[in-house]
């Protein structure tokens, strides 16, 4: 049994849910973007798992003095039914939901244009050997949820200028990219690539991962309208290969009790 995971303003509970708290989504709670000018958010997880990303945003939400309501999906029962208890037990437990849904289901379902943020660290693996564990298995694997539903939801689901950011192992990321730009419409609002940021566990390592931030954008506004796309780049550790980085403590440090621990990637 996972222990409980505990950070500075709420705690997660990790005992049923198909995936545990990890660096990857730690990450990208982290790094998602927020922003500032729009006092009332409306955000959608797509795989909440604990609801570890939607308490993160809930509290940077909430420090930015962002009005902001969040609803977490995941079509894992076990995983609803614990981040509901997470959520539950938070501070924002009024401003926080869960639905047991798939993506596809919810998209079929709303009207449209209904979000200003989607995050999501979505199942990547492809062709490699399955986990044996099958809640575990469609949590890692993308059969239930291919990246062009992801893009496909994110068109439909959010409003004009609203943002989609994902996490992503190097090669799957350039495979989201490559799945975007081809479904890219000039008669559409599309979306764009806006902001990118490469991780490394240590300098020297290749990318491990990459986290993306997509705007959706009307037929009539283009990249270069609001000013390119900006690339970043992070590392985890120092050269020991022990010691968290400046960089990655500063960004996690409104959460993490000690920013020198963190949860290890998981493997892809």
């Amino acid at each position: 049994m996972a222990p409980r995971f505990n950070f500075k303003k709420f705690s997660v509970r990790q005992e049923i849910s198909a995936m545990k708290v990890n660096t990857d989504a730690v990450l990208l709670g982290s790094w998602a973007g927020v922003s500032k000018e729009n006092k009332q958010v409306k955000l959608l997880d797509v795989g909440t798992g604990t609801g570890v990303i939607a308490l993160m945003m809930a509290q940077r939400l909430n420090d930015a003095g962002v009005e902001f309501d969040i609803t977490g999906i995941d079509p894992d029962h076990a995983s609803v039914t614990e981040s509901a208890f997470n959520f539950d037990n938070s501070p924002w437990r009024e401003l926080l939901h869960t639905q047991e849904i798939t993506l596809q289901k919810l998209v079929t379902q709303e009207s449209g244009e209904s979000y200003d943020l989607m995050v999501s660290n979505p199942p990547f693996f492809t062709a490699s050997l399955k986990a044996p564990e099958i809640r575990r298995t469609i949590s890692r694997h993308n059969d239930s949820l291919p990246f062009r539903d992801i893009i496909v939801a994110a068109m439909h689901l959010l409003k004009s200028g609203g943002l989609l950011s994902v996490i992503l192992p190097a090669g799957e990321a350039e495979t989201f990219r490559r799945e975007v730009r081809g479904m890219a419409t000039v008669t559409e609002p599309s979306l764009f690539l806006t902001r990118i940021c490469s991780v490394k566990t240590t300098a020297h390592k290749p990318v491990k991962r990459v986290m993306m931030e997509f705007a959706k954008l009307p037929e009539n506004i283009s990249l270069t309208d609001i000013g390119g796309c900006k690339e970043e780049n992070l590392v985890i550790y120092e050269p020991d290969g022990v010691t968290k980085s400046r960089e990655y403590r500063d960004l996690t440090s409104d959460f993490y009790l000690d920013t020198l621990f963190s949860p290890p990637l998981r493997n892809s």
